[in-house]
């Protein structure tokens, strides 16, 4: 006796489940990436450039309570920061600036002074530790 099976019916692979799925996975990407604008900063390394008495250096302090200030003297933030540095390098174009942050600064703070010493035209510029006497390390 010769039975017949029926065959199954092939199904044709609906293709509206994947694109669902890449949807899904790029609205995911979109939402989860930044855009920020990324700046570069380049920090070169300490060289014997020439000696102390030679070079023009002013001091740029932050303590941890985001208090700025200019060799001792009291600053609003980076706007008049800017505006003083400006000043200053208009007298003296080869001015190079020692950034002190306090350690528990976040570095936002940090990279907003390097904004506006970078804005004033100065590209000689030294990050160092900051200490309560204010004076280097």
């Amino acid at each position: 006796m010769l039975l017949k099976i029926p065959q199954r019916r092939r199904r044709a692979i609906s293709l509206t489940p994947l694109i669902d799925v890449v949807f899904i996975l790029l609205v995911f990407f979109m939402l989860a990436s930044s855009f920020t604008d990324w700046r570069h900063y380049d920090i070169g390394t300490g060289g014997n450039s020439g000696t102390s008495s030679e070079l023009a250096v002013a001091t740029v302090a932050i303590t941890s309570a985001r208090q700025w200030s200019l060799d001792g003297q009291p600053f609003s933030g980076p706007n008049a920061l800017t505006a003083e540095l400006t000043n200053r390098t208009q007298a003296e174009p080869e001015l190079t600036i020692v950034l002190q942050p306090a350690g528990e600064l976040p570095l936002q703070i940090t990279l907003d002074a390097l904004d506006a010493i970078k804005s004033a035209g100065i590209t000689k510029i030294s990050l160092t530790a900051f200490t309560t006497s204010g004076t280097l390390p």
